[in-house]
């Protein structure tokens, strides 16, 4: 499905991640700035911390509580590993944060009509256990805490005097629980960019770890290949049109136990201010038209300072920002591709391959792109303008060699000299002069046309400081 509409089918499926899953408060605050809300979401670990602070609509508190209290409170390190036999300071993320310093807004929660489900793994079986809990308080904090207990290097917890540790050793992107639970059309968001996968391979738990609980060994030992399988059939559905998925595009330099506040803010603000669509192939497209749409793109990245996409198309989503920042530009002429990259917010493009028309007709000839091409050209480009100049300066420097070559041959050779050369010539001069001098007049209309225009100096991307009424 090219396009995703939000209905009873829809869901929001949450990679876990440990602390990369900052990557994923952003783009939680992002659905939240905008109202985007699903019927229901599914996270584990990271994800389900995250997760919970979206299904109570608490814009900023997920990102506040990873990156801002870990900066202020440390709760990261060897320290507690030694004292607690936990990474992570338990106590202070799961009783003092969301008890006292930043509380969930329970009621918000319990009252939303959409389905937040938290995974974890049972010890016990070594599988993958779902909840959902909309009515104590407690237990939301016990779930939650369960999923986010890293194997190794966290203690056991309870869940129903249940053993219980992080969901992500069994069930990393609980996408198929989704389609389970009926939801068959999902945004997916990762903390790891395409093409990533566990170079690690799987051992062999030694049976004195997790002594109790011989399931989870197992499940602890098949961890990194069952987690590329998931990766795996992910893409396959993205490639297939059945999913969305939002990750980062780039590797990802943040580690799990993740310290580096610096590190984690960026991973945070890593995203998008648009979001758009370019043609990748021209198959079937009249190779006379792909030849000139080719030949548009490489003049226009030549001759301007904005590089306008091949292929790109007109409809976009975009931030607030974005679309003030394209108001703001008042000109009449609009040309809609240029606009959007001059700006100069980050876009991210989902690509796609040219198919054949379902139904209609194109409005779209060929003499009409080729004027709007010439619109595109005008309004980010004054070099056409600049060339008239370089032609009038080349036209009469020729012009003005060649009467120089015919006048010292007629006076070396009287009379060789035809009337009709030097006539050509003195003409030459005459039109690069006249040329040359529109070529001037043109770089000053020029100037006075992107005066007109008043395009702003600058756009900033965000502020500090709201402005003043």
């Amino acid at each position: 499905m090219k396009d995703l509409k939000l209905d009873e089918h829809t869901g929001l499926v949450l990679e876990g991640g440990g602390m990369r899953g900052v990557f994923t408060c952003g783009v939680l605050d992002y659905l939240m700035d905008h109202d985007i809300r699903f019927p229901y979401a599914i996270g584990v670990s990271a994800g389900a911390c995250n997760g919970l602070s979206y299904a109570s609509r608490q814009r900023g508190r997920a990102k506040f509580s990873n990156i801002d209290l870990l900066e202020k409170y440390n709760y990261i390190g060897l320290k507690h590993l030694l004292r607690k036999r936990n990474i992570l300071d338990f106590d202070l993320l799961f009783n003092e944060f969301p008890e006292h310093i930043l509380p969930y807004d329970y009621d918000t929660y319990f009252a939303s009509p959409e389905r937040f489900v938290m995974v974890t793994t049972n010890c016990m079986t070594g599988e993958a256990n779902y909840f959902e809990e909309k009515r104590d308080k407690s237990r939301v904090i016990d779930i939650v805490r369960a999923s986010s207990s890293l194997p190794f290097v966290c203690p056991v917890t309870y869940v129903d005097g249940v053993p219980m540790l992080d969901g992500g050793i069994v069930d990393s992107i609980p996408l198929q629980r989704a389609i389970a639970d009926g939801y068959t059309r999902n945004v997916v968001i990762l903390t790891r960019n395409r093409g990533y996968r566990k170079d690690t391979k799987d051992i062999r738990i030694p049976s004195f770890v997790y002594r109790k609980y011989p399931k989870l060994r197992e499940a602890l030992s098949r961890r990194c290949a069952v987690y590329n399988e998931q990766l795996e059939m992910v893409e396959q559905m993205e490639d297939e049109g059945k999913i969305i998925v939002i990750r980062p595009q780039k590797p990802v330099m943040v580690d799990r136990i993740e310290r580096d506040v610096q590190k984690l803010t960026e991973f945070y603000e890593e995203g998008y201010d648009c979001a758009g669509t370019r043609r990748v192939t021209r198959q079937g497209e009249p190779l006379l038209r792909s030849f000139f749409a080719r030949a548009f793109y490489k003049t226009i990245h030549r001759i301007s300072d904005t590089h306008i996409v091949d292929g790109a198309r007109d409809y976009k989503l975009m931030t607030r920002p974005v679309l003030e920042a394209l108001l703001s530009l008042k000109e009449y002429n609009r040309f809609s591709k240029g606009l959007y990259e001059w700006v100069g917010f980050r876009t991210k493009w989902f690509e796609y391959e040219n198919v054949e028309r379902v139904a209609g007709e194109t409005k779209w000839s060929f003499f009409k792109l080729f004027l709007y091409s010439i619109e595109g050209i005008v309004a980010f480009s004054t070099a056409p303008l600049a060339l008239a100049s370089i032609m009038g300066v080349l036209l009469s420097f020729i012009s003005f060699l060649s009467i120089i070559v015919l006048t010292i041959r007629e006076l070396i050779w009287p009379h060789s000299a035809y009337g009709w050369t030097s006539m050509v010539c003195v003409f030459c001069l005459m039109g690069g002069i006249v040329l040359l001098c529109l070529g001037i007049l043109g770089q000053y209309l020029a100037k006075t046309y992107t005066e007109v225009k008043k395009r702003p100096i600058y756009i900033a991307r965000e502020r500090s400081i709201a402005p003043s009424n």
